[in-house]
């Protein structure tokens, strides 16, 4: 039926229209996620027993027949069966299995993104907030939010989430991630934040202006990078 991945100019503005079921339906272009979800939304009317899995910053799905073989579904390569080991790395050595409910809410972080890169930290906020009815507890959602609502100027409520992040990670990574208790320790503002998030296309022009906004914050923070910059 000619469901594509969408070239990367497009998906890296536009994430959330390649995420939503009825945009993937129209166009037959989807991210990792949209197409998921479509595979998903099928299996159930079919009643066949798909699980997703989500690799850091990733997901498929995976179909485990009555004798435990699996069969991994790369929705952004046509279907094909990729082998376990190759979604795992030095960072991630377990995968994690998500629920359909679950899927709903990465939905919604996958919209936020797209309205935090744009600027928009309100529009951002709502969202990641609809996404907490179907995530709970969820590292990433409690970061992400925590970000939005410091850029915002909610800074109570960004610390508060700031502070169920520190010193954990997703169970099925090593790597814990500082910029929280960078901030906490404020050796890193919400200027650092949003230099550290702050997304580059294709071209070396936007490396370029990445480069420069994260010169001041890290050397600030990294005693290496003083003489890495000068």
């Amino acid at each position: 039926m000619r469901f594509r991945f969408p070239p990367h100019s497009l998906y890296a503005k536009d994430i959330d229209v390649y995420t939503f079921l009825p945009s993937v339906l129209d166009s037959r272009r989807g991210v990792c996620l949209g197409v998921s979800i479509l595979y998903l939304c099928l299996a159930q009317r079919l009643e066949l027993s798909l699980q997703a899995i989500t690799p850091p910053g990733h997901i498929y799905v995976r179909y485990v027949d009555a004798e435990g073989k699996e069969t991994n579904i790369e929705t952004t390569a046509r279907g094909i069966d990729v082998p376990t080991e190759h979604y795992l790395g030095l960072d991630a050595t377990k995968l994690q299995e998500r629920s359909i409910t679950e899927c709903a809410g990465l939905a919604f972080m996958n919209q936020a993104a797209v309205s935090w890169h744009k600027g928009d930290s309100e529009t951002a906020i709502a969202l990641y907030e609809k996404a907490q009815n179907f995530l709970k507890e969820d590292y990433l959602l409690n970061l992400f939010l925590g970000f939005n609502y410091l850029i915002a100027g909610r800074k109570q409520e960004g610390k508060a989430l700031l502070k169920k992040s520190i010193g954990k990670a997703p169970e099925h990574v090593h790597s814990i991630e500082t910029i929280a208790e960078d901030y906490l320790a404020r050796r890193i503002d919400t200027e650092g934040i949003i230099a550290v998030f702050d997304e580059v296309d294709e071209t070396r022009e936007s490396i370029i202006k990445k480069q420069k906004r994260l010169r001041p914050p890290l050397q600030n923070t990294l005693p290496f990078a003083r003489a890495f910059f000068t």
